[in-house]
């Protein structure tokens, strides 16, 4: 009788204490596209719209491998002209950089991805080689050590108002706030 006693206390003690995790837990993650004919041209990579029939089957990198996202905002002023520079970064493993190096992407061109959140696009951008010299219109990620660099444009030069960042996504931003 003791033992069922006990039980019982040691029960709804459990229950009274638990603790009920209701926070949404949102996953990131990141898609090739199947087509990838990107040819560099005299007008520098653009913006590009995807549907989901547009990505590959499986994600190139799951929220599970991104270890954290990471935002920062610079300000500076030049004489008067504020620019606000906003960086991103994914902290991942070596192995996935490595990932990404071995999509060996040419100097002039990158390879198209986009970042999803609990399944909506968020926004899309291209794998740019590290070491290219070219500029982008659009979203650049390039990979080096344990860190994937999101930059809004290459070059990026932070005069745009932060509201023209794609990267500024409310799906995106509210999913950081909660993880």
């Amino acid at each position: 009788m003791k033992n069922w006693l006990l039980f019982l206390i040691l029960l709804i003690g459990n229950l009274a204490f638990a603790q009920i995790d209701d926070s949404p837990n949102c996953e990131i993650k990141i898609y090739l596209l199947r087509d990838n004919s990107t040819t560099y041209t005299d007008k520098v990579m653009e913006r590009f719209f995807v549907t989901k029939a547009d990505l590959e089957d499986t994600a190139f990198i799951d929220d599970s491998e991104i270890l954290s996202y990471i935002i920062k905002r610079d300000t500076s002023d030049i004489e008067g002209i504020t620019a606000i520079k906003e960086r991103h970064w994914l902290i991942v493993s070596p192995e996935i950089v490595e990932r990404v190096t071995d999509l060996s992407i040419p100097l002039c061109c990158g390879r198209k991805f986009a970042l999803l959140v609990d399944g909506s696009i968020a926004y899309t951008g291209y794998f740019w080689n590290y070491y290219s010299s070219f500029s982008s219109d659009w979203i650049t990620a390039t990979a080096s050590g344990s860190t994937i660099y999101i930059d809004r444009k290459l070059p990026d030069y932070g005069f745009d108002p932060i509201e023209t960042d794609p990267r500024h996504n409310s799906l995106l931003l509210n999913c950081l706030e909660n993880k």
